[in-house]
């Protein structure tokens, strides 16, 4: 799974809902499952106006924020959340393609598409007030939009690197609907089929492979007793399909 390494608070901002941008000096063309992990460096040395920005966001964003204002209660060095990357924008003075509009317009983010013909070529969006003051919204910069953000209940210990990375301590498990017997089918990476057969709200998943890595198959060999996922962080997207009854 890729993930992104992210300077706190800014990485626990984006884990409770705060913040839905991330925002770069640098685009990528990958798309999809996204790890934020919280950097190990310590989050003292905040500007003045950040420090007030979170003092004002951590008491209505949820419950997920409410230790923003107090930086040393922030997990560090670890996986805090997942996350879907859904597009990379381009931050850019007036955008957009009608020159009366944009004029009123002093910063947005424009679509990188080039191509003329292309559905989304010309679509901008406005930044909020809000992220304007969680992040940095320069020209030239770029804005990651980031949904079905999923906090974790606990942190995961793991080290940090610079740009994207590979997470490799999770087994990533997307959603795929539910096979005859009504029990979630998820599919992972290497494209193999996992049944829950227990997905009950209240308990933990109980993950087998599908017979014949058929949907509808039977379920086969438990999770559990499979050495090589031993240890390995399990990841719902875009999130655990459980029985309301």
């Amino acid at each position: 799974m890729k993930a992104i390494t992210i300077w706190q608070p800014w990485a626990s901002l984006i884990a409770c809902g705060a913040k839905k941008y991330e925002t770069r000096s640098w685009p990528t063309k990958y798309r999809g499952p996204i790890a934020i992990h919280a950097a190990a460096k310590e989050p003292r040395t905040l500007p003045q106006e950040v420090r007030e920005a979170l003092r004002r966001y951590a008491e209505h964003v949820g419950q997920n924020c409410l230790k923003l204002g107090q930086l040393d209660e922030l997990p560090r060095g670890a996986i805090i959340a997942t996350a879907e990357l859904v597009n990379v924008w381009h931050i850019v003075y007036n955008p957009g393609t009608d020159v009366d509009v944009a004029r009123n317009i002093p910063i947005g983010a424009e679509s990188l598409t080039k191509d003329k013909h292309a559905p989304d070529f010309g679509d901008y969006f406005v930044p909020t007030e809000q992220e304007m003051e969680l992040g940095d919204w320069t020209p030239g910069r770029y804005a990651w939009e980031l949904q079905n953000v999923n906090f974790l209940p606990e942190p995961i210990p793991a080290k940090g690197k610079q740009g994207l990375w590979n997470w490799e301590a999770c087994l990533l498990l997307r959603h795929k609907g539910r096979d005859s017997w009504d029990r979630p089918v998820y599919e992972d990476e290497s494209g193999k089929l996992w049944k829950d057969v227990e997905p009950r709200a209240s308990d933990g998943p109980k993950l087998c492979s599908a017979l014949y890595n058929a949907f509808d198959g039977e379920p086969d060999t438990p999770l559990e007793v499979m050495e090589r996922y031993k240890d390995k962080t399990i990841v719902f997207i875009p999130k655990r399909d459980t029985w309301t009854w």
